[in-house]
């Protein structure tokens, strides 16, 4: 994807991101309708999802790549495949 491109990507989900955040009564309205659940469920649903990549998210993801690498080179040692996920 064009640099240019990217941007104006970047921008937008930026953008949709600060409207949405702090309103997820109104941003979950409708997907809540169709599973049945009530707004406050809703609410407390999208309230527990971190939605910009910070230094715990990131952290995070170092974690679970160090696990997998050990993960990885248990398996050649034992020779045993990774079970499909």
């Amino acid at each position: 994807m064009p640099i240019e491109q990217r941007d104006e990507l970047c921008g937008i989900i930026q953008q949709s991101l600060a409207r949405a955040e702090g309103d997820y009564a109104s941003v979950g309205q409708l997907p809540a309708k169709r599973i049945n659940l009530t707004n406050e469920e809703s609410v407390d649903y999208l309230a527990g999802f971190n939605f910009r990549m910070g230094v715990r998210e990131r952290a995070a993801i170092e974690e679970f790549q160090e696990l997998l690498l050990e993960i990885e080179k248990l398996e050649h040692v034992y020779h045993h495949p990774r079970l499909p996920l």
